[in-house]
Formats: structure tokens, C-alpha cells, sequence
């Protein structure tokens, strides 16, 4: 029993996790060209709101889990 509510907490946290993440590729949109935005890159390919949604749960998830990774990096590049 212990081990499904641990399982159900880190679903939640990976939610909240995923939305913030595109919340902040979103709030980057405003400021930024769209060839300089992480979010454009990763979801370049990414028809639905499914599979943008998927693409950030992955990212959460990896991040909690593991101690590396370096397909999904959100580095947006700043001209001055």
C-alpha cells in the first residue's frame, strides 16, 4: 500500500513538474524568437498537445529519477 501511494505522489509531483516546465517555455515565447526557444526545438515534431504534454512528463520523470540525462535541455540562447 505504501509503495502505490509513493508511486501516486511522484505522478502528481511529475505532473506539476511538467506543467511548469511548459509554462516556462510559454512565458519564454513572449521574449524570444521562436528558433531560439528550447520548447520550439523539442517540439519541433510535436503535433498535439498530447505529445507536448508527453515530452515534459518524460523530461519531470528523467529528472526525478536519474542523476543524468541530455536529450531535453532548456537552454534558450539570448542575444544582446
Amino acid at each position: 500500500m505504501q509503495l502505490i501511494k509513493l508511486l501516486c505522489f511522484l505522478l502528481i509531483v511529475a505532473h506539476f513538474a511538467a506543467c511548469s516546465f511548459r509554462i516556462v517555455g510559454k512565458i519564454e515565447s513572449n521574449y524570444f524568437e521562436p528558433d531560439e526557444i528550447w520548447t520550439y526545438k523539442v517540439d519541433r515534431n510535436s503535433s498535439s498537445l498530447l505529445e507536448m504534454y508527453v515530452n515534459s512528463l518524460y523530461w519531470a520523470v528523467v529528472t526525478m529519477v536519474t542523476l543524468g540525462y541530455g536529450d531535453i535541455v532548456p537552454i534558450t540562447v539570448c542575444k544582446i
